[in-house]
């Protein structure tokens, strides 16, 4: 009894300091799981799900001819491989293999699979959900370096996933829910590797685990979409940068170091990045008939993918109504004020994102469409975000602390307000489809559109849009956009109805509670 009850107080231990984890993976769960939205994610998933419907049912690659000519143009969503006589999403092969289980599952479950089925979003959603946690997980452990108070950390954490536009991509089953777990796993475990840097280089033991493990989150992000070899190039020198710092501070031994370092990198970074660039040209090789071909040059409209105008781009990131990372991540904005003392304290981590997000912002303010449409935010900025937002911590915990105490109750308050309101935007977008802004807009335009409707769903944020559209769904009120539109009588009856049909509530667990 006494090795029992030994046994159970250690556990309660562990269970007691671990329970900022437990919280917030509880809440999580918890949120989430009621929210689970009712309809699939349209557009590129289903072109990416097809191909694995096809796996699982034929055990060969592509989608049948007849699938694929009917969405959309030539090279939309489907490249023609007419040396192959067959059609492949042009996406990377990992996103067709990340599905394999939640559609093997629903197989199993169901004894069969077809390329539409209405109960398959649970199936999806329960991927999501684990996807999601372990996300939450790797967010957590990034920011146990920072010694911060636990308030402090669970505002971020919650903060992060409710109070942004993350929490439509954590609930839509597309990439980005990937993607960035991807890129938080990979930012982890190279940090930690450049946190015990010169230390680890007079190892005589390898492999460095944590270095193979931001390799191997590397060559999953650089399958899931192709422009992420970008990191390949930047681990390099972001190790260069954090060895000058390194002999700036007059390590000892530094010559015999770099000589043992010369051969982790070649054994554990040299080896698995041409690896990973040759499978890729073996993937590409194999669906679009050559190493170098992307799949993106059969589409007209993508044929120069990167003839964007870089200056409307940058405009649009970062002050733009519908594509500001600022509005649509507002932990952004405090932020700001704690990067000085972010490149002090956290050096390493610091020098990751001071190297890496600046050449993706260049390569995606290059991009024909840079905003991803069709989508909710700025989507591709979407990896890097939780992750520009860490110094968040360090001015809620220090830099508000040196104020006087009236001062820092009011700005904690206004703070506090600014997210709960981004939360209440983050719900509207949720409650309604995740294309409900362009079945909106399309809507709006079967009447003569007027300079004002044209301006209004340009510039305003899709939350308010959203919610005005719920408010008035609630109230059983003409919508506001039935006045810009200059509508009245029985075409703004028409208009009502009509939007209240194509802009159902999207929520699998509480429709039948909010139609009510």
């Amino acid at each position: 009894m006494r090795d029992f009850s030994e046994i159970f107080g250690r556990v309660g231990d562990w269970i007691r300091a671990k329970r900022l984890l437990f919280t917030a993976l509880g809440v999580f769960l918890t949120v989430n799981f009621l929210c689970l939205p009712a309809s699939e994610y349209i557009g590129d998933p289903i072109a990416i799900r097809f191909e694995t419907v096809h796996l699982l049912n034929e055990r060969a690659l592509g989608v049948p001819d007849s699938i694929a000519r009917r969405m959309g143009e030539r090279g939309q969503y489907f490249f023609e491989n007419t040396e192959r006589g067959r059609w492949f999403p042009k996406y990377g092969l990992l996103n067709t293999l990340l599905y394999v289980p939640p559609l093997l599952a629903e197989k199993v479950i169901e004894g069969k699979l077809s390329y539409a089925n209405p109960t398959r979003v649970i199936y999806l959603n329960i991927f999501n959900l684990l996807v999601g946690t372990l996300s939450v997980l790797y967010l957590y452990l990034i920011s146990r370096d920072y010694r911060v108070r636990t308030g402090t950390r669970m505002i971020f954490l919650f903060a992060a996933c409710f109070a942004t536009f993350w929490w439509n991509y954590l609930r839509a089953q597309n990439s980005e829910c990937y993607q960035v777990l991807f890129f938080l796993g990979f930012f982890y475990h190279f940090s930690c590797f450049l946190k015990r840097y010169p230390e680890v280089a007079f190892r005589d033991a390898l492999p460095d685990r944590q270095l193979l493990l931001a390799m191997i989150y590397s060559g999953l992000l650089c399958h899931v979409k192709l422009l992420y070899v970008l990191i390949l190039p930047g681990m390099p020198i972001i190790v260069a940068l954090v060895d000058r710092l390194a002999a700036m501070g007059k390590q000892k031994d530094h010559y015999r170091h770099q000589t043992r370092l010369m051969k982790l990198l070649i054994t554990q970074f040299a080896l698995p990045a041409l690896a990973i660039v040759a499978t890729l040209g073996m993937v590409n090789a194999f669906k679009f008939g050559s190493p170098i071909d992307t799949g993106y040059r059969q589409w007209t409209r993508e044929s120069q993918l990167f003839s964007g105008n870089a200056m409307d781009a940058f405009y649009g990131y970062f002050f733009s109504g519908q594509g500001s990372i600022f509005m649509h991540f507002p932990l952004l904005v405090p932020a700001l004020f704690g990067y000085r003392e972010f490149f002090r304290k956290h050096v390493h981590q610091a020098m990751i994102l001071a190297v890496l997000f600046p050449v993706f912002l260049v390569a995606y303010c290059k991009f024909a469409n840079w905003r991803g449409e069709w989508c909710y935010g700025p989507r591709y900025m979407l990896v890097f975000l939780p992750l520009l937002s860490l110094p968040f911590l360090l001015v809620w915990e220090n830099l508000l602390g040196r104020l006087r105490r009236v001062e820092r109750a009011m700005l904690k308050g206004f703070l506090l307000a600014t997210l709960l309101a981004s939360a209440a935007l983050q719900v509207s977008v949720n409650s309604l489809p995740f294309m409900a802004y362009y079945q909106i807009s399309y809507l709006a335009h079967q009447w003569p559109p007027t300079k004002q409707i044209d301006e209004y769903l340009r510039e305003t944020h899709f939350g308010i849009i959203n919610a005005q559209l719920l408010y008035s769904r609630m109230r059983h009120t003409t919508p506001e956009m039935s006045g810009k539109l200059s509508l009245s009588g029985s075409d703004a009856e028409l208009f009502s109805g009509l939007l209240e049909q194509g802009t159902a509530y999207n929520y699998f667990w509480l429709n039948s509670f909010l139609e009510k």
